[in-house]
């Protein structure tokens, strides 16, 4: 029989720093949602052009995951969850003080740099210090910063916004990001690890490119300068894939895939739902703001209720493959239903309650999904295993800015587009499932030794 040490442990600490630090990358991150409608306005710019802006961030962000968690990997962890909210910090004052849509765009995409470095090197730090039997849960509560900085940030930015314009919400924001750097400094300590694979020097060099092609590409408009700039981070992989057997797993793969469902559904709604709610018939812009923030309230019901169900599922030998598929299922009915009340411009009421109901399920998705890939992956390649896992979740944010605007100015409302993230949640739920045993109920097989 064992017995539970009693009062607050090692973990705890950790679990709570690191839940102040996603609190502010989500204060900066999700700053821009609610003031996108003045930003507009400023700028004079589409809705296509918005959803371009949003997802300026998420090109960086995207492209830093896997380098980052490699890196991490093989340097240690801690300096870049030290350096990193000092970066995001400096760059949302960038953010408040860029005088031209240009120097907006990249100050947003330079955000996205340093916060792209976080999640491949948080989530092993949370695997090695949480216990196995809470597992599920570690990984839950300690992501709940993201869920109370995005309902914070919404619910704030609208009213700094609406009293002092919208370039006061980055700069207010910055501050508790520069304070959480000297916190993690302070409060973390390196976790015992097996040094991860050593990159040669050419690979880097692949990497040197691909913000500069990027950026010519959107400055431009020319789509083949604009695509020809994924071939520099493909490669990357491609030769990461083949000097580390271990990534090769398709379980983790298919894991990789399905995650991409609930970020896209993530950021239909976390960018656009004030403008759903200005669109069935909300004026104020902090009151849409106010409402749009359930989505970051319910994550910290949807990660601890089912990252306490994923444990419970997984000491029964049933794993947790199985509850994923179930929740990013329920997140698809959600969507479905968000885009049919749209359509009919229900009452704010109705429309908050799918917010919060497509929120829970999608927090709630990520806590069953991360602790298995901490059990499926091994553990000196968890950060580039974690990095990588984030660079395909976020080729979903990538897509859903910029689908869910040209959706709204093809069609007039953005229920076409919660109708296509409803598709995206079963195809998800789909993917999750084809994890070895495939569709069904049975622990999940780890993944051997690198």
């Amino acid at each position: 029989m064992s017995h539970e040490p009693k009062g607050w442990q090692s973990y705890h600490t950790v679990w709570a720093v690191l839940i102040f630090a996603w609190m502010t990358n989500y204060l900066v991150r999700m700053g821009l949602s609610p003031v996108l409608v003045p930003i507009m306005r400023e700028f004079r710019l589409t809705y296509a052009q918005a959803g371009l802006l949003a997802t300026a961030f998420f090109y960086a962000y995207t492209f830093m995951q896997l380098p980052a968690g490699v890196l991490g990997d093989w340097i240690g962890k801690k300096t870049i969850l030290v350096l990193a909210p000092l970066w995001w910090g400096l760059m949302s004052l960038g953010t408040g003080l860029a005088p031209s849509f240009s120097l907006l765009f990249l100050a947003r995409f330079l955000t996205g740099v340093g916060q792209g470095t976080y999640f491949g090197n948080d989530r092993p730090v949370i695997a090695a210090y949480t216990p196995a039997e809470k597992m599920g849960f570690g990984q839950g509560v300690s992501f709940t910063g993201l869920g109370m900085g995005m309902a914070i940030g919404i619910s704030l930015a609208g009213v700094i916004a609406d009293r002092w314009g919208w370039r006061m919400v980055f700069v207010i924001f910055a501050i508790p990001s520069l304070l959480a750097g000297a916190v993690v400094w302070r409060m973390i300590q390196e976790p015992p690890r097996t040094r991860g694979i050593k990159l040669p020097g050419w690979m880097w060099l692949l990497l040197v490119p691909f913000p500069l092609a990027l950026l010519g590409g959107l400055a431009t408009g020319q789509p083949l300068l604009l695509w020809s700039s994924l071939l520099f981070p493909t490669t990357f992989l491609l030769c990461l894939v083949r000097q580390q057997p271990g990534i090769r797993k398709a379980d983790l793969w298919f894991t990789y895939l399905a995650g991409m469902a609930p970020i896209y559904c993530l950021w239909v709604v976390g960018i656009w739902a004030p403008a759903m709610f200005l669109e069935i018939g909300v004026q104020e812009l902090s009151r849409s703001s106010l409402l749009s923030s359930l989505l970051g309230v319910s994550a910290v019901p949807g990660l601890l209720l089912m990252g306490s169900a994923s444990d419970r599922l997984a000491r029964r030998g049933k794993g947790r493959k199985g509850l994923a598929a179930l929740i990013l299922l329920g997140m698809a009915m959600a969507m479905l239903l968000m885009g049919v009340a749209v359509a009919l411009k229900a009452s704010p009421a109705i429309m908050a309650f799918l917010v919060f109901a497509a929120g829970f399920c999608i927090w709630g998705v990520f806590a069953p999904i991360f602790a298995l890939l901490a059990e499926i992956t091994p553990t000196p390649i968890q950060g580039t295993s974690f990095g990588l896992n984030n660079t395909i979740n976020f080729i979903g944010s990538l897509v859903a800015p910029i689908a869910t605007g040209w959706i709204k100015d093809a069609s007039g409302s953005f229920a076409g587009a919660c109708y296509l993230a409803a598709a995206v949640g079963v195809a998800g739920a789909f993917l999750v499932f084809l994890v070895h045993p495939a569709f069904r109920w049975g622990r999940e097989v780890a993944a051997p030794a690198a």
